[in-house]
This record gives C-alpha cells, sequence and structure tokens, in this order.
C-alpha cells in the first residue's frame, strides 16, 4: 500500500482527488437512492493477533444499473489499542439480484481514506492521515420496501494493521416514491443556515462550543457550493476559526422535502494555540455531511458534521445543527 499522506496532512492534490471521486456519480446516477446505517463489530488483524471491537458505519448507495452501484461510506473502527481509526471509503460495486428482486448480493471495492488517531501507554501521540484499501461483500433484503435489511463484510488493509468488519444494520430506500407527498412548491436555490452545535478534538477529546453561518447555493442538479463562517470554540485547547468553503454533491429526495449532501473543500483557519509559540494561520481541509429536513418551502432544519484535517494533530470533528432559510 502506497502511502499518500503522513503528519502532513491532506493536501490540495488528494482533496482535488477526493472531489473527483466524490463527484462521480452525479453524471451516471440512473437507478434507485439508498441510504444505509449500520452496527457490529471489527476484528483487528494484525501480527499481534487479533481482538474484537465496535464497529459501525453509515453510508449512501447510488444505482448506476441494475448490476453496478456507487457508494460513500463514513467508516468507524472503534477505539482499538493505541489506535482510534475511521475514514471515507468511496466503493464500485457488482450487484446481482439471484431471487426476484427482494435480495441482492455485491461486492465492492474502493480507496479508504482515513485518520488513526495514535496513542502510547502515556497518552495520546499523533494524528496519521493515509489511503488503504477496502474490499467490502454484502446481502440486502428488499421484503420490507421502503425499509431494508443488510449483512456486510468489510477487510480493509491500511498500515499499522488490517480489520475485518462485519454488520447487520437497517436501511431505507429513498427513491420509493410510495411513502412520499409532493410539495406545492418550488424550493429556492439559496440558502442562509445558522448553527450551533460541539467540536471535539481528537488528539485529547477536549470539547467546546461551536457555532456558524452558511450562504449554501444549488449550482447543477447535483452540485451545491457554499461558503460560511466556522467558530470552533473558545475553550482551551480548542479555539480556531475562519472561512470554510465546500463543494458538495448533494441529493433531494420526496420532492425536496429531504436533502443529503457531502462535501470538502479548503478552510482559511486562525488558530489560537495551534503554533509552537502561540497563534497560528493555515489553510486546512475539510470533509462534510449534511442532512436537511424542509417543513415549508423557506423554513427547515440543517445538520451538519465537519472533519477538520490538519497537519499539525490537531484535527477536530463539529457536530452542529441550525436553521436553514431557503428563498
Amino acid at each position: 500500500m502506497a502511502r499518500i499522506t503522513g503528519r502532513r496532512g491532506i493536501t490540495l492534490r488528494n482533496l482535488a482527488w477526493l472531489l473527483v471521486i466524490m463527484l462521480f456519480p452525479a453524471v451516471t446516477c440512473l437507478a434507485e437512492e439508498i441510504f444505509y446505517v449500520g452496527g457490529g463489530f471489527g476484528n483487528r488483524t494484525d501480527t499481534g493477533g487479533s481482538t474484537a471491537h465496535a464497529y459501525w458505519w453509515v453510508g449512501y448507495s447510488q444505482g448506476i444499473t441494475d448490476n453496478t452501484m456507487f457508494s460513500i461510506t463514513y467508516l468507524n473502527e472503534g477505539h482499538q489499542p493505541d489506535h482510534a481509526r475511521d475514514g471515507l471509503a468511496p466503493q464500485l460495486w457488482a450487484r446481482t439480484s439471484p431471487v426476484k428482486s427482494r435480495i441482492s448480493l455485491a461486492a465492492g471495492l474502493g480507496p479508504y481514506l482515513y485518520s488513526d488517531t495514535r496513542t502510547n501507554e502515556i497518552g495520546p501521540k499523533d494524528i496519521r492521515h493515509d489511503v488503504g484499501l477496502i474490499g467490502s461483500a454484502s446481502a440486502t433484503w428488499y421484503g420490507l420496501s421502503p425499509f431494508i435489511l443488510q449483512a456486510r463484510a468489510d477487510y480493509i488493509h491500511a498500515s499499522a494493521f488490517d480489520t475485518l468488519g462485519w454488520t447487520i444494520g437497517v436501511g431505507y430506500l429513498l427513491s420509493d416514491e410510495k411513502t412520499s407527498t409532493p410539495f406545492e412548491f418550488n424550493v429556492g436555490k439559496n440558502e442562509i443556515d445558522v448553527y450551533v452545535g460541539r467540536t471535539v478534538l481528537n488528539i485529547d477529546h477536549s470539547e467546546s462550543t461551536s457555532i456558524a453561518v452558511e450562504y449554501r447555493r444549488k449550482l447543477f442538479r447535483y452540485l451545491d457550493w457554499s461558503i460560511g463562517y466556522l467558530h470552533e470554540g473558545n475553550d482551551r485547547p480548542v479555539g480556531r476559526y475562519g472561512i470554510l468553503t465546500e463543494v458538495w454533491l448533494a441529493r433531494e429526495f420526496f420532492h425536496d422535502r429531504i436533502a443529503l449532501g457531502i462535501g470538502a473543500g479548503p478552510y482559511f483557519a486562525h488558530d489560537r494555540y495551534g503554533g509552537d509559540d502561540g497563534q497560528r494561520d493555515a489553510v486546512l481541509g475539510a470533509v462534510s455531511f449534511t442532512g436537511a429536513v424542509r417543513f415549508t418551502p423557506h423554513v427547515g432544519l440543517r445538520l451538519i458534521f465537519h472533519r477538520i484535517i490538519t497537519d499539525n494533530d490537531r484535527d477536530t470533528d463539529v457536530f452542529m445543527g441550525g436553521l436553514a432559510l431557503t428563498f
């Protein structure tokens, strides 16, 4: 496995490749949309043996043809000895339905872009960003449509150790129009969001209250752009703020009532505690997930998760929710 990045974090070139991977299905989507949530256990395998740990994922799958699909999955491998690893896994799948259309068997392969918080006996050590490989196999039952059941196994090949994970989870078939009620109006292309939430510093799990204001614009049918001010918190050691702009692969469902998206982009940040001698200005990276529920054509609720990617072991997870005004 070739190492792409180490302690230097994710580069602009890697962010560009990540955007290419994410935007690929925007021009090839032909079939149903599926949103999965799974839970289970992972099995760490390395020269020291194997142990069982919590392992879970959440993901989105999009059919391309009857026998192929694309998925984007967020994986969390749990807290294993000396490691806490999670990441993003875009995959291409081949699938078949041997028993009419109620059961689907599939196999997928793709890169695993992950963050590994490494510790030792005396506490946190550092955060490593890298790219591994993930292969998966799944069996999905559609007999309770729009709800679906899936059993899935993943094998992750990455530095430090490999993981064999297995999950059984519940999903939802988003393209099932029988459950949807159309709006009688069109939703605007512009959106203003005001958020409040919590920031977690991954290296030591310090927390602080975060706030943000964001402008979001729909550029094309499946493509959004956003720019906003993010303040990650004032509680030392968290003390970073700046301008975050992202490009989003986004889909709307149930006649615009529900929106889901995944985005990435640069974060022009000022960190009050991030330098060797104090404050620091830097261009960081962000990979984000969002979901919105619209109650009227102009008012809704939007949830957002940012993974801030740094080059100095100050990665953060930012969880926020707030009011969405569309016009």
